[in-house]
């Protein structure tokens, strides 16, 4: 082939292979540009802002802000869900479904009381449905949460034993130190009782309360709260959870006898009573033992008080179950039932 004709030939080819890629790149380019954010951001909802921040707040009644927004496109929006960081949030739509061109506001409440002091992140998010796409909106508001007022400490655990009522102190303080108005002390029951102590000192930006918790408490946990009121310039409502948590004092172990029934063996046991302070162990009677359980105990009050149960050759091969009751007198008035089973 002529040299001409062959520089002609290789350029022909090269002049498709640069439009072919050039209309690739186009093609790639295009593709980019409808598949970017600000592109799918020309429908559904479109907030004037998604973030806030809001600075240092103060952690005192509730705290509103509002997010507009318009929707965008063609086509209605549906709500499929609003979900919330924390249950202290309280968001509101007017509406479940929006028409194109609709305009409305998100509200974003807070409940600042209830929060503990420090940096504060808090998420609204809006799940919602347009031309069958499924698209999710996180609403962001951060808070440096500040209480003028401040209740120490700011929850109470309190582990009831024995009969006996248990006090604990709070201490009220206006960061401020500005003088406490009038409080107000509310309990969620009456196992709680609470009053304001009387000043030892001329301030007045601290007072003491005196919570009382009753004895008289069921075994295991109990959820209850005492809310103070506070009035003045800058009024409060402060919540101290309290947990009531009521373990047994007394342990007896094992806490169940069984057996099996073995022929040419009777079954007995050893029991050992004890006190979580160690204070000696005063049994005063036991109740309910058949004539074929046997139970022997020390007469006099011993720490390391130990039961001696053994049953009745008379059992035979017969099943059992019963209970025997163990009446205590000290270090507290007390009964522990103790089940017997022999199968």
């Amino acid at each position: 082939m002529p040299l001409i004709w062959e520089v002609l030939v290789r350029n022909e080819i090269l002049a498709d292979s640069i439009s072919s890629r050039a209309s690739s790149i186009l093609l790639l380019c295009l593709w980019a540009i409808w598949a970017s954010p600000s592109a799918r951001a020309a429908e559904g909802l479109l907030f004037e802002r998604e973030f806030v921040s809001l600075g240092r707040v103060e952690a005192s009644g509730d705290l509103t802000e509002e997010f507009p927004f318009r929707v965008a496109g063609d086509r209605p929006v549906q709500i499929l869900d609003v979900q919330s960081s924390c249950g202290c949030i309280s968001p509101t739509l007017s509406k479940r479904v929006y028409q194109p061109g609709d305009q409305d506001k998100l509200i974003f409440g807070i409940h600042a009381a209830s929060q503990a002091e420090g940096p504060k992140r808090f998420q609204v998010s809006i799940s919602y449905r347009q031309s069958g796409d499924v698209v999710t909106v996180p609403i962001l508001i951060d808070v440096e949460i500040y209480k003028p007022i401040t209740v120490e400490p700011a929850t109470l655990l309190v582990h009831v034993q024995g009969d006996r009522p248990f006090k604990q102190h709070l201490t009220i303080k206006n960061q401020e130190n500005r003088p406490l108005g009038a409080i107000q002390l509310v309990t969620s029951s009456e196992r709680i009782q609470a009053k304001l102590l009387p000043n030892s000192s001329t301030t007045t930006t601290t007072r003491r309360v005196e919570v009382t918790i009753s004895a008289d408490i069921a075994m295991g946990r109990t959820d209850e709260r005492l809310l103070l009121r506070v009035e003045g310039d800058k009024p409060a409502e402060i919540v101290v959870p309290v947990t009531l948590v009521r373990a047994s004092r007394i342990k007896i172990l094992p806490e169940v006898l069984h057996a099996r029934m073995v022929p040419g063996k009777v079954p007995s046991w050893q029991v050992l009573v004890s006190d979580a302070r160690g204070e000696p162990i005063k049994i005063d009677r036991i109740e309910g033992p058949s004539s074929i359980i046997r139970v022997s105990y020390p007469k006099e009050p011993t720490k390391a008080c130990r039961l001696q149960v053994r049953l009745s050759p008379e059992i035979g091969t017969e099943k059992l179950d019963e209970t025997i009751t163990v009446h205590l007198t000290e270090p507290v008035a007390t009964k522990l039932v103790l089940p017997i089973r022999v199968d």
